[in-house]
């Protein structure tokens, strides 16, 4: 048992240690730490080395692109004023002025160059400002309002121009430069990355534009037909809208979609599609109708009128006709057979003029039936 002399030694003892601690921080305490800043953390050789690779690249690519990249305007802007045109582009998801305000990119040495068919507005003469500054009249040799692209020929030779990717995808998170003219300051450049692929957008002449690319690098009114260019500095699409009100969400047509168009912009100033001959309305499909005959679809695209000689009428189709099926697809509303019937519509300069298409029909609600549709291409777009 313990003598009242070591119970005070204890005493003592747990009264030093308890004054020892109160100066130290303990683990997880709430005691106060050191106040004072941290000396800020430098980025180590390899993290800036990586960083000053990268904007190297982005510059390079901008001034070897630079040159190519035009600002279209109208043709009756007069002398000494050639900047005025850029003073009205108007805002919106894309500028529609009648006088046509945007960009363009050189693709050939001899003034082939694309910009957008809203930039376009159905003239035939414009005015295009070079990166030099020099003021050039072009034609207008095609237009396709139904993927907001045109060609223009600049009454010029020998010219810098990019080139449109041959080969190749494009993928989500890589980078993207864009460049063109926003509310006329020219020669702007921008960087980005692909945040989205495959998006559809509505064209002018109310088909839709399949494959669009989404991406983060900033455009404004004024960029539409300037180019979306990947890490390489090919064009990987055109600039054509953005949405309203947003950050950094803007669109661009594919290079699939510029080198489907192009050739036939040049041999036809035109895209020749062809026609189905319907008139069509979304249908929502009765439940029974849809157990019995064992459909995975819950509506359909049904057919309220034909066109009097039209290939659907020749096939067999009749009014009162639900597609649910096109090509070994399901089609469930108008535009998804719009965009299934696109994939056979566009006919390519060389190519052949009549295509098969099978369609999958509910007729009278008891039976599907399989019609195949001979599609021929018209001499014009429609």
């Amino acid at each position: 048992m313990p003598t009242p002399e070591e119970n005070t030694s204890r005493d003592e003892s747990r009264e030093e240690d308890r004054e020892k601690d109160r100066g130290q921080p303990r683990p997880g305490g709430n005691r106060a730490q050191p106040t004072g800043q941290r000396p800020p953390v430098l980025p180590n050789a390899v993290d800036t080395q990586i960083v000053d690779a990268y904007s190297q690249a982005m510059s390079n690519i901008a001034h070897a692109t630079l040159p190519a990249v035009l600002a279209v305007g109208p043709a009756q802007a007069s002398a000494g004023h050639e900047g005025e045109w850029f003073a009205h582009a108007s805002g919106g998801q894309r500028e529609r002025t009648p006088q046509g305000m945007g960009s363009g990119v050189l693709i050939s040495s001899d003034g082939l160059a694309l910009t957008n068919s809203h930039v376009v507005m159905g003239q035939k003469r414009l005015s295009v400002l070079t990166h030099e500054g020099d003021r050039i009249e072009a034609v207008v040799l095609g237009d396709d309002p139904g993927t907001d692209l045109a060609l223009l020929r600049v009454r010029a030779t020998s010219l810098p121009f990019a080139r449109v990717l041959a080969e190749g995808g494009v993928r989500v998170g890589q980078s993207v430069l864009a460049i063109g003219s926003p509310f006329g300051l020219a020669s702007t450049v921008s960087a980005g990355m692909v945040s989205a692929l495959g998006r559809t957008l509505r064209g002018q002449d109310g088909r839709l534009i399949d494959g669009v690319i989404q991406h983060t690098a900033p455009i404004n009114p004024g960029n539409s037909g300037g180019p979306l260019l990947d890490a390489r500095g090919s064009i990987v699409g055109i600039n054509t809208a953005i949405i309203a009100m947003s950050q950094n969400v803007g669109f661009a047509v594919s290079h699939e979609a510029i080198r489907l168009v192009v050739p036939q912009l040049l041999a036809h100033g035109s895209v020749q599609r062809v026609r189905l001959g319907v008139s069509i309305a979304g249908v929502r499909l009765p439940r029974d109708v849809v157990r019995a005959l064992d459909l995975l679809n819950e509506s359909g695209v049904g057919i309220v009128d034909l066109e009097a000689g039209g290939a659907a009428q020749r096939a067999g189709v009749r009014v009162g006709d639900v597609i649910v099926g096109v090509g070994g697809a399901i089609v469930q509303t108008p535009d998804e057979l719009a965009r299934a019937v696109a994939r056979f519509a566009v006919r390519g300069a060389g190519g052949n003029a009549r295509r098969e298409l099978t369609l999958v029909l509910i007729r009278d609600r008891r039976a599907l039936h399989e019609v195949v549709v001979t599609l021929d291409a018209p001499a014009k777009a429609a």
